[in-house]
């Protein structure tokens, strides 16, 4: 006794429902966790923000840990504080300087100095240096990880009910149900067919089209930053704060600076930026370096001696998306020219077919 292929169509189609059910279930179970994490998070900081205290602390002991000893990849600056809060109680920390305590000037820290220390009311050991309070981004991460659940648990909606369908088909006995009970029914193949050479020509003319745009704007942008260091670039001397080095899976090691300067205008400014291995090794943090700026954007910085250029790699780039684009209009091109023929004879066989009836 043969299958009834419905039946069997629907059974298939059931069971990959079912696996995409599981994949979606487990990225969304995976998001609910970051969910459930970053939540707790926003909610410890909107409640330091509703019940926040200032009180002054003072520094205990003050370590740097530079880059490329004692296996740390960027510079750290850890410090012990102490701090009482208002009820008495007597809190003693250790922490690290970020980016907003290094912009402050917090680097040049020592054992005595005073730094603002804000906490909750209620919990004085939820605390945090300085006295921002602001919970923005805490409030984005946690908004755009519900969006993204939302849109998953959606998705797994949708695939449970194609499930539900092709699982209620399949167990039918002729292999398919009413429309009107909303069972599997299977797809009608599609009237028009795309031929080999037109599907490898549109991707190929499509990736080629992407990177030919992201380099020629990348090689423009460039050239446009070049020509503005040239014509507004500000000299300045800046102050080592942080150096770091990152290595990528082909083992190549980049070398970057976190540096502060002050502009023109007296403002203090930071901003990072990639460096030679050479240039690196003759640094140390707190050392002076000369840079140059621009003044409409202060991070935007560079070495003096930087030779202006674009990078050989969106050269390469480029090279590679004119190599596809030329690549995909070929069999483009031979595939509409074979359409336009299949369409020409189909038109003859049925002008044919009317003539003879």
């Amino acid at each position: 006794m043969s299958q009834n292929p419905r039946r069997s169509s629907a059974e298939k189609a059931a069971a990959s429902s079912l696996q995409m059910l599981a994949a979606v279930g487990l990225i969304l179970l995976a998001f609910s966790v970051l969910i459930a994490f970053f939540g707790v998070s926003d909610y410890d900081a909107h409640r330091l923000a509703t019940h926040a205290r200032v009180a002054t602390a003072t520094v205990n002991r003050t370590v740097l840990h530079p880059a490329g000893i004692e296996g740390y990849a960027s510079t750290v600056y850890e410090f012990d504080y102490v701090f009482t809060a208002a009820d008495g109680t007597r809190i003693e920390s250790e922490d690290q300087l970020d980016d907003a305590a290094l912009a402050r000037g917090w680097d040049h820290l020592k054992r005595g100095d005073t730094i603002p220390v804000t906490y909750a009311a209620g919990n004085p050991h939820d605390h945090r240096m300085g006295t921002d309070t602001s919970t923005r981004t805490a409030d984005l991460i946690l908004l755009a990880f519900v969006g993204v659940w939302l849109v998953l648990a959606s998705l797994a909606v949708s695939v449970a009910r194609r499930w539900w369908r092709a699982h209620r088909a399949a167990r039918s006995p002729d292999g398919a149900a009413a429309p009107a009970s909303g069972d599997y029914v299977r797809p009608v193949a599609a009237p028009v067919s795309v031929s080999a050479s037109t599907a490898l020509g549109i991707v190929l003319l499509s990736c080629g089209t992407i990177l030919l745009l992201i380099g020629v704007v990348s090689l423009v942008a460039t050239s446009s930053a070049d020509r503005a260091f040239r014509t507004q670039g500000k000299a300045a001397t800046a102050i080592v704060l942080v150096m770091s080095t990152t290595a990528n899976r082909g083992g190549e090691i980049s070398y970057r600076l976190l540096v502060r300067f002050a502009t023109d205008e007296g403002k203090s400014a930071m901003a990072r930026m990639r460096v030679a291995r050479a240039t690196f090794s003759s640094l140390h943090e707190h050392y002076p370096i000369k840079i140059i700026y621009l003044p409409e954007q202060p991070t935007q910085i560079r070495l003096p001696t930087y030779q202006p250029g674009p990078p050989p790699i969106l050269w390469n780039i480029t090279a590679l998306a004119a190599v596809l684009v030329a690549a995909g209009t070929i069999p483009l091109g031979f595939g509409i020219s074979n359409a336009k023929r299949q369409h020409r004879a189909h038109q003859h066989l049925h002008k044919t077919r009317i003539s003879t009836s």
